[in-house]
C-alpha cells in the first residue's frame, strides 16, 4: 500500500519503493531508494541507482516498504 510522503515518514532508516514525479504531466516514475534520518527534522532520501539526493518536499510523492520476495 502506497503512503503519501505528505501523510508520513518513515519510522526507520532503510531501503523503500518510492514514486517521483518530474512535472505537472503527472508523469511517474519508480525507484528503490534508501532513507536516512539524521534527526527529527533532517531527512532526505537517496535513489541508489544513480545515487542522486532528493528533498522529501522535492519530487517524491509515494514511498511504501519493500515487498517480501514470494515463497516457492
Amino acid at each position: 500500500m502506497w503512503i503519501s510522503v505528505k501523510d508520513r515518514l518513515p519510522e526507520k532508516t532503510g531501503s523503500f519503493l518510492v514514486t517521483r514525479a518530474f512535472d505537472n504531466s503527472g508523469d511517474r516514475a519508480y525507484a528503490v531508494a534508501t532513507f536516512t534520518k539524521w534527526t527529527d527534522n533532517c531527512h532526505a532520501w537517496c535513489i541508489e541507482e544513480d545515487g542522486d539526493q532528493l528533498e522529501v518536499s522535492d519530487t517524491l510523492t509515494h514511498w511504501m516498504p519493500i515487498p517480501e520476495v514470494p515463497g516457492d
